[in-house]
């Protein structure tokens, strides 16, 4: 199946229907002088949870910073979603899976921006994900010969 349809068909399959803050530690450090290297890198990790057989607890644990920059934020958000497609619980988890991040990266957005706001700090805009190439490449090579 192509990533896009593929993509069209999880995004229709798996709705969220809540989500909320687990954790936010947040640190502002005092740097004297500003990093050479002012990107911010977000590292992520993903988690499903089968709750009933047409429902899904999801995680996203979340580390936002720029190295030796001005601050550095771990969160992590969770979510539930449901279906209500004829999917076994195998492809229920994998389609959620595969949809943590456009779900509740937003959130974590969010959470960043207001934050920096009530610290002072200037407001760095997290890039969007661009989900087909994230789907894409983790892909396994079972699917890709699909």
């Amino acid at each position: 199946m192509e990533t896009l349809d593929y993509y069209k068909l999880i995004r229709n399959h798996v709705q969220i229907y809540k989500a909320e803050l687990v954790s936010m530690n947040c640190l502002k450090r005092y740097v004297e002088k500003k990093s050479e290297k002012s990107e911010v890198q977000i590292l992520l990790s993903r988690e499903v949870n089968l709750v009933t057989e047409k429902r899904v607890e999801i995680i996203l644990h979340s580390i936002v910073s720029i190295p030796d920059g001005p601050f550095e934020f771990d969160i992590v958000y969770k979510g539930f979603c449901g279906t209500n497609a004829e999917l076994d619980s195998a492809q229920l988890e994998q389609y959620a899976y595969d949809q943590v991040v456009p779900l509740l990266l937003p959130y974590v957005r969010e959470c960043v921006a207001s934050t920096m706001a009530r610290m002072g700090l200037p407001i760095f805009t997290l890039p969007t994900m661009d989900v087909l190439d994230a789907i894409e490449a983790n892909r396994t090579p079972e699917e890709e010969q699909e």
